[in-house]
């Protein structure tokens, strides 16, 4: 059975400095508040006389018959279609240091172990500990009001990709290619509506150059990238006397996620 919504008569107008309507309606055909709030959006117009329509009331009047009142005011309770709220956080997390950026030995004569942090020696061997440092963090939100043409499968497929893909291959909202990270999406449409709104989650890492692990020179890092030194302990006389010291030999850049193109996966 369809659900039929039909105005009242006695519409009543407000002036002054916030003018208003209120708008009556019948509403028949269903017991269920949802469907007829639902209905009642769906059948009555969103801007009457210049005026925006505002979260309209319900109320069940009978078997299959529910009164309904739409106010239209001078605010418009919805962002623009295809506006985007964008909200960021700076802030820090722990991560781990093995290499320093700079060491200062004292005395001058104490083995010098290349910036490696945390060195204790275990027999024939030696190990780099590292000490836990606080690293600044930068994450953004964009919160989207979409249209309902938006919100398909194809679209929801992608947003998928994005995440098995999750960093970014162009520039993006201000960030160069491969510094940005997708971490995720909530929203959606609910049935009936013109409109949905839809949340998506980054965190950003710069991209580095120019990096050096003791002689090891000219090393380049993208935002996401993961560091890897290896050292082998080795004999060093720079101190004066025979010490073991563990030995950079070679830096590996690990590359640990697919990229794609946010922008056109995610429609923003």
């Amino acid at each position: 059975m369809p659900v039929i919504v039909t105005e009242q008569p006695g519409a009543r107008f407000n002036g002054g400095d916030k003018p208003t309507w209120e708008i009556p309606y019948n509403i028949e055909g269903t017991n269920d508040s949802i469907e007829a709030r639902i209905e009642l959006l769906a059948q009555s117009v969103g801007v009457y006389d210049g005026l925006y329509r505002q979260t309209p009331r319900v109320e069940h009047a009978g078997f299959n018959f529910f009164t309904g009142t739409v106010t239209y005011g001078i605010t418009d309770p919805q962002p623009p279609a295809g506006s985007i709220e964008y909200n960021f956080e700076i802030g820090g997390k722990t991560e781990k240091r093995f290499q320093s950026l700079a060491t200062t030995r004292y005395p001058s004569t104490a083995v010098d172990y290349q910036g490696a942090i945390g060195v204790k020696k275990n027999g024939g061997d030696v190990d780099v500990e590292g000490v836990d440092v606080n690293v600044p963090t930068y994450s953004f939100t964009l919160k989207c009001h979409m249209p309902a043409a938006y919100f398909t499968v194809d679209r929801r497929n992608k947003i998928y990709l994005c995440s098995v893909s999750p960093v970014s291959s162009v520039p993006f909202w201000g960030f160069d290619a491969k510094e940005v990270l997708f971490k995720g999406a909530t929203g959606g449409l609910k049935s009936g509506d013109n409109f949905g709104d839809i949340e998506f989650k980054f965190d950003c890492s710069p991209n580095l150059t120019g990096l050096s692990v003791a002689d090891i020179m000219g090393i380049t890092k993208d935002g996401w990238d993961y560091v890897d030194v290896v050292r082998e302990p080795k004999e060093d006389v720079s101190s004066g006397k025979k010490s073991l010291i563990p030995k950079p030999i070679a830096v590996y850049v690990h590359r640990l996620y697919n990229q794609s193109n946010f922008s056109t996966l995610l429609g923003v």
